[in-house]
C-alpha cells in the first residue's frame, strides 16, 4: 500500500450537476447545496483490506456541511472529496455498519493527505450528526 491509511484503485472523476429547475424565494438564504454525479467506478482499500466503491452514475453532495461552514470546507474543493464520495454512496447503501462507514471515511481522508485535525473533525462530526444505521450482509 503506498501509505498506512489505504489505497485509492481509481481516480475521482466527476461531474458537477446544474441546480434543479427555478429558483425558490427560499433559496435566496439557503442556497441549493451542490451535487455531482460520478463519470465512472471509484474504489479505495482501507488498511484493513476492505474494499469500498462507488459505481458510476452515484450522486454526491460532497461534504455535508452547513453553509456558514463551507469557507472552511467547502463541498467540492477540498482533499476529502474523494472520501466524501465513497462515503455519501456507502450511507446510502447501508450494507456496513455506519461506525465502520464513518470510520472508513476518516482512514480515506487521510490517505488523500488531509491534516489529522481536519480529518478528525470532519469524522466526529460524522459520527456525532451523521446517519446511523446497523448495515446488513449481502
Amino acid at each position: 500500500m503506498p501509505n498506512d491509511w489505504g489505497e485509492f484503485t481509481t481516480e475521482l472523476d466527476l461531474r458537477i450537476l446544474p441546480p434543479p429547475g427555478k429558483r425558490l424565494w427560499w433559496e435566496w438564504i439557503f442556497p441549493h447545496r451542490p451535487e455531482a454525479e460520478l463519470r465512472s467506478y471509484f474504489g479505495y482499500i482501507d488498511p484493513d483490506g476492505r474494499s469500498w466503491a462507488s459505481p458510476a452514475g452515484a450522486k454526491i453532495n460532497g461534504l455535508t456541511t452547513p453553509r456558514v461552514f463551507w469557507r472552511l470546507m467547502p463541498p467540492f474543493s477540498w482533499r476529502g472529496i474523494r472520501a466524501a464520495a465513497l462515503h455519501d454512496f456507502a450511507c446510502e447503501r447501508k450494507n456496513r455498519p455506519s461506525w465502520r462507514v464513518h470510520r472508513m471515511m476518516y482512514h480515506a481522508m487521510r490517505c488523500d493527505y488531509e491534516s489529522p485535525p481536519r480529518a478528525w473533525v470532519a469524522w466526529a462530526v460524522v459520527r456525532a450528526f451523521g446517519p446511523r444505521f446497523p448495515g446488513t450482509r449481502l
